[in-house]
């Protein structure tokens, strides 16, 4: 039993990544019922297209992804998960580095005693940094059998993010409760049931339940591996992973509503800036280091598969010229060169970076990685490899899986791309990432911003306007009727008359509520 929740507490660890944090950007876009439908739906399409994944692999006896890809569609095959694996993982680890960049820095301004906005250089120093001194060297090791022992460290870092968000959000409420003066007039309503954001936040889910590239090392690693005993580490993991996508995800949407008009990819980003929020932003970025080097080992094999071994012209032979996988090291004599292993390693870690430094924010990037690499890795091709090897049994499910997942490749990309052309022409700055930024959990401030008031004039101010006209309809406030009727006026006429209006003002105006507004929001 021991092998056993070690196994699934590794595979545990792999699917539970920086997606959690999206998940209450996922309620926001989709509803309560229908963001917690869709995590259910899609947690039981991974147990599926894993399951068949792992049949086509045992009755086709190859021991990879790569390697069955290319039993049953040749070269081309091979190729396409090649570089859907590479995009897949490098997509996560993009996302990876944004989030270092959206933490760390709150951490490190704290210590400096300083507001991070004061310091406008603090996120790129310290993403490099970190980068350089922590992902780097674990990215280097060569056997990640010492990474998978801290497992259990990772996923208690998550059990008390979840905690520590239940608590924040109930200190809130019941804030609320006790001084409804605290509480936001302007707090947006709950969705409960929003189709229209389900294909935006569908890739986000099927990238956040991504386990079919670790399926082969987790057989591999048990003592006695068999469909059986995989199938219940599966079951295990994933459905553990819904349940806390859910919590998290419903929760910090209560959390974030209130005081948010619009939520974004990162939560804790939006958290405050006290000393506990800081204590678990420094756990979820050890989270992520850990969690770093995992990622990058897949994609390390595939882009040595893809670069060096097809110039040897190996990597089109069955078994790919890459010998057997063994804690994802690979090559001809079955470790990659020195040489190759640091250059391939650092080069993904500079390029990550550089993504993380320049991509706009975290949800964009788990959207378009989920869309257009994590369909096809996660459900695509496992069903295309069902279809293939089993003529018979299991082919409405396989058709199923392969619906879905087209549906996110095609609509999905359509969506994510749609959304993010729409912001940048609406120039609606970007949250995170390289528009970093974020607003904070905290009670709104009571003089709410001038866009609000001209979406909804308080009802004082109406009455106010009522009151301010005479018996012939005419304002009292001469300056508000004037510039309503001031076509048929020069430049010189409006300001000598504005002047006028302001010092007659002084002695007493009729409504001070509106008075000391542009003309333009009052209209």
């Amino acid at each position: 039993m021991g092998e056993f929740f070690q196994a699934a507490a590794t595979l545990t660890n792999s699917i539970v990544g920086v997606t959690v944090l999206a998940m209450p950007f996922c309620f926001a876009q989709c509803g309560f019922l229908l963001a917690g439908l869709l995590l259910i739906l899609v947690s039981l399409a991974t147990l599926k297209s894993s399951r068949m994944l792992l049949t086509c692999a045992l009755a086709t006896k190859q021991n990879s992804f790569e390697f069955l890809a290319h039993y049953l569609y040749g070269p081309m095959g091979k190729l396409i998960v090649e570089f859907s694996m590479i995009g897949l993982s490098l997509g996560t680890l993009v996302a990876f580095q944004i989030i270092v960049g959206d933490l760390c820095p709150q951490v490190v301004a704290a210590l400096l005693g300083s507001d991070p906005a004061s310091l406008p250089n603090l996120r790129g120093v310290v993403m490099t940094a970190f980068a350089a001194g922590v992902i780097l060297p674990l990215s280097l090791m060569r056997d990640p059998a010492s990474l998978a022992r801290i497992s259990f460290v990772s996923l208690s870092c998550y059990a008390g993010f979840l905690l520590h968000l239940i608590g924040l959000t109930l200190q809130q409420k019941i804030s609320e409760l006790l001084n409804p003066a605290l509480k936001n007039p302007y707090e947006a309503p709950y969705n409960w049931f929003r189709p229209s954001g389900l294909f935006y936040a569908l890739p986000i889910m099927c990238l956040a339940f991504s386990c079919q590239t670790q399926l082969f090392l987790l057989y591999d690693s048990l003592s006695q591996p068999s469909i059986k005993t995989v199938q219940k580490i599966l079951t295990l993991s994933v459905t553990s992973s819904c349940v806390f996508y859910i919590f998290v995800g419903a929760i910090g949407y209560v959390a974030c509503n209130a005081s948010h008009p619009v939520i974004h990819g990162d939560l804790t980003a939006m958290y405050p800036s006290t000393p506990l929020c800081n204590l678990v932003r420094l756990f979820l970025v050890m989270s992520i280091a850990v969690s770093f080097p995992v990622i990058i080992y897949p994609c390390r094999v595939s882009v040595f598969s893809l670069f060096y071994l097809r110039q040897t012209g190996l990597s089109d032979t069955p078994s790919g010229g890459l010998g057997d996988i063994i804690g994802g090291q690979v090559s001809v004599g079955g470790v990659i060169p020195e040489t190759q292993f640091r250059g391939i390693t650092v080069a993904i870690v500079v390029g990550t970076l550089a993504g993380g430094l320049l991509l706009p924010n975290v949800e964009f990037v788990l959207g378009i990685t989920g869309a257009l690499t994590g369909s096809v890795i996660c459900y695509i091709l496992p069903a295309s490899f069902s279809l293939t090897v089993f003529k018979s049994s299991g082919r409405t499910a396989a058709a199923a899986i392969l619906a879905v997942g087209l549906l996110a490749l095609s609509v999905s990309t359509l969506a994510v791309l749609t959304k993010q052309s729409e912001n940048f022409a609406a120039n609606v700055p970007a949250v995170g990432g390289a528009g970093h930024g974020h607003p904070r959990l905290q009670p709104p401030p009571m003089d709410m911003p001038e866009r609000q008031v001209k979406a909804e004039m308080p009802p004082l101010a109406k009455h106010n306007w009522k009151r301010a006209v005479n018996t012939e309809g005419v304002p009292i406030n001469q300056s508000v009727a004037l510039h309503r009727n001031h076509d048929d006026r020069t430049t010189e006429e409006r300001q000598s008359t504005r002047a006028a209006a302001a010092a007659a003002s002084k002695g007493g105006a009729a409504f001070p509520n509106i008075s000391n507004q542009s003309p333009a929001s009052i209209r």
